[in-house]
């Protein structure tokens, strides 16, 4: 929890305080200090602050140095401060009323990132501190890409803002390389092998793989009413990819990691940011460019029409699973390809889906 001060206690109140101690009035210290009684009489009244003359000063005759008077000065201001912040957090918490934070704000204070409380004016603090600005009207400049309209499905802006903000506070956590295009592009077979053997620690060992070409890969819990599955964007000199764990099935987050793959070493643009929804996006030329790149380096587009082929019409479960070893790709991922292409029901063969826990 930070500090916050009731009162700002200025200076001049410890300079009254100690010419009381002493039995002497404003005319002593105006000539000992060498200073005009008006200037003693403002400071005491908290009408001026120490100036750095003053607070030299007030050394010699004090006997206190001059870097405590300065600190009293520095203290003053800083709580002033801060009481003039609490009092337009609660001017904003009117404006902002709290059922527009409320949706996602308990689940940030979930995961750790803002505390828990029930108090507006604390809420609007917590949140202005989350995403790093001194106004909750900052966010839709801030994160102006939350604030796209969907074609059909209108998310709630504010959690996506929210949701694309944990990722950079995970993104800051990382050390990356320079991103080397051809490093990553060279990477893809091993990404294809972890999302295949799927080691105890295997988003790690991506994350790490992901940092060594200079991409930051994190992963980021879902936000309820964002609908959203993964974000491609740049951050600096460096690319960041954002996973989301909805629906934990690993036919759609493997095909939402190539897609936003994707997006990247297709060149879609630096200060682009693409954010994958569930519903309602609309199917652009780079959108589709990025699900073709995710279709064919998943599943290669020879290998998918001969197992299509070699089974149709029937597909049963040891035939899936015996592609999925031959061509080393998760069997979900064949699945998923398999139930969108309708080759079969979206109700057939969902056992074979692993359910993954990226975000924890």
């Amino acid at each position: 929890m930070v500090y916050e001060p009731k009162i700002a206690i200025h200076p001049g109140r410890h300079i009254a305080r100690l010419l009381d101690e002493l039995g002497v009035n404003q005319s002593w210290l105006s000539e000992r200090a060498g200073v005009s009684k008006k200037l003693i009489s403002q400071v005491i009244n908290g009408e001026a602050l120490i100036s750095p003359d003053l607070a030299v000063s007030l050394e010699n005759v004090f006997g206190v140095s001059a870097e405590f008077w300065s600190n009293l000065n520095s203290n003053y201001l800083t709580a002033k401060s801060k009481i003039d912040r609490v009092e337009k957090a609660k001017e904003e918490a009117v404006i902002y009323k709290d059922d527009i934070f409320s949706p996602f704000y308990n689940e940030l204070a979930k995961s750790g990132y803002v505390e828990t409380t029930r108090k507006g004016y604390v809420r609007v603090l917590n949140l202005q501190r989350f995403f790093g600005i001194n106004s909750l009207d900052q966010i839709e400049t801030t994160q102006s890409a939350a604030f796209r309209t969907a074609k059909d499905k209108s998310y709630d802006k504010y959690a996506m803002a929210a949701w694309l903000r944990c990722g950079e506070i995970k993104r800051n956590e990382l050390t990356l390389e320079s991103y080397d295009e051809k490093k990553f592009r060279a990477s893809i077979p091993r990404i294809k092998s972890i999302i295949y053997e799927m080691p105890k620690d295997f988003w790690k060992e991506l994350v790490s793989i992901f940092a060594e070409s200079g991409v930051a890969l994190v992963a980021v819990k879902h936000l309820d009413r964002t609908y959203a599955s993964g974000v491609a964007r740049w951050i600096g000199q460096n690319p960041m990819i954002m996973v989301s764990d909805r629906g934990k099935r690993d036919d759609k987050i493997w095909f939402t990691l190539f897609h936003e793959i994707g997006h990247i070493i297709l060149k879609h643009g630096k200060n682009e940011s693409f954010i994958e929804l569930d519903e309602g996006m609309e199917k652009t030329k780079k959108e589709q460019d990025a699900d073709d790149f995710a279709t064919e380096n998943l599943i290669p587009k020879t290998s998918y029409l001969s197992f299509i082929n070699e089974v149709t019409p029937v597909f049963t479960k040891e035939k899936i699973i015996e592609f999925a070893s031959r061509e080393k790709i998760p069997a979900g991922v064949i699945v998923g390809r398999l139930q969108h292409d309708e080759k079969i029901l979206y109700s057939m063969f969902n056992d074979l889906k692993k359910t993954l826990y990226i975000s924890e």
